[in-house]
């Protein structure tokens, strides 16, 4: 069947028809239009389009009353060491991702009153967790040692990071001290008199 671009023009220009119900009665695809709509530049007239007003800003955050309360209670579960999940079925989130992302709002909101603080509580989790796989690395017949002595190297790892322990590797960079170990030849002179 041959199209009649003539009348398809025609109809898409008087806005008679949106460009899916023309691609039906005409039965060619609507990708076929647009191309000819582009290369022989076909216009609709702007009364035709429908006008729609400007969104309106909304000065009041779109937020639910009880969502602070609720992401704070999140953020102690959180803290408490509960799982995403169970945190989001004591809360009332959707599933434990909503959750999470709740979480996580809430900790870039409040900022860290003290630092030692958060240092404290996170030394204390280690420490629970170093006791619990240190059993497990000294138990001689535990076929799996070597993971358990991997976790203990893991944990001592992350409490020298959090502690400020780690020292790099050249002791003299980390503390801005400058070594000179050659002095050109007249670079230091004794003051004249």
């Amino acid at each position: 069947m041959t199209v009649d671009w003539t009348q398809l023009r025609t109809e898409y220009e008087s806005g008679s028809a949106s460009l899916r119900e023309l691609a039906r009665a005409y039965q060619v695809s609507k990708t076929a239009i647009i191309e000819r709509r582009n290369k022989e530049k076909w216009n609709r007239p702007d009364a035709i389009r429908p006008v729609t007003a400007p969104p309106v800003k909304q000065t009041v955050p779109n937020r639910d009353v009880n969502a602070a309360v609720r992401a704070a209670e999140a953020a102690k579960l959180r803290a408490q060491k509960l799982t995403f999940d169970e945190i989001a079925k004591r809360t009332g989130y959707g599933g434990a991702s909503a959750c999470r992302k709740a979480i996580l709002r809430e900790m870039q909101r409040v900022v860290v009153e003290s630092v030692d603080e958060l240092r404290r509580e996170e030394s204390a989790m280690l420490d629970v967790l170093q006791s619990e796989v240190w059993e497990l690395a000294m138990d001689k017949t535990n076929t799996y040692r070597l993971y358990a002595v991997d976790r203990l190297l893991q944990i001592s790892e992350r409490r020298a990071k959090l502690m400020g322990l780690d020292v790099a590797k050249d002791g003299n960079l980390a503390a801005n001290i400058t070594v000179i170990r050659e002095v050109p030849n007249g670079y230091l002179r004794e003051p004249k008199s």
